[in-house]
């Protein structure tokens, strides 16, 4: 998990692509890059969850 940690927190800091909108106010940008980085870090754990269980059943 810490190498899926690292791409999505490089992610995160680089600049939204949500900030590309002029239409959006700062809160609502805000609320979708918090909802987005959940989503980054359910995605990230279930990932790694079976990343995992494939390298223990195929070194065995």
């Amino acid at each position: 998990m810490p190498h899926l940690e690292r791409l999505f927190q490089r992610l995160h800091n680089n600049r939204s692509p949500l900030r590309e909108r002029d239409d959006r106010d700062d809160e609502t940008e805000e609320r979708l890059d918090a909802a987005l980085w959940q989503s980054n870090g359910r995605v990230a754990t279930h990932i790694d969850a079976k990343l995992d269980e494939f390298i223990r059943q195929t070194q065995r």
